[in-house]
């Protein structure tokens, strides 16, 4: 019964561990392309597209990743203000 309630437990907090993160996959992140442009133009299947990749893009597809990184984002590019520690502060405080 004890090892049951332990097995039960440790899938809980592995699913409240993956909720918590997104369900997104590796760190909680948004592909910087949609899967279906990768499948077609990532030739090095690295799962980024490159600038050689871009360039072979038609411009519905194009049109396509320009919405998909309006709504989701750019990798390292942020969407919005810094809200870490310390954001919002002009000056040190107590000095």
């Amino acid at each position: 019964m004890i090892k049951a309630l332990t097995i039960l437990l440790g899938l809980l907090a592995m699913t409240a561990t993956a909720d918590a993160h997104g369900g997104k996959g590796k760190g909680g992140r948004q592909p910087d392309a949609p899967a279906d442009l990768l499948a077609k133009y990532d030739k090095n299947r690295d799962g980024k597209l490159d600038e050689v990749e871009l360039a072979t893009l038609t411009p519905e597809d194009r049109a396509a990743l320009e919405q998909h990184r309006k709504q989701h984002g750019r990798h390292g590019k942020g969407k919005g203000k810094c809200r870490g520690k310390g954001a919002g502060r002009d000056k040190p405080t107590g000095v």
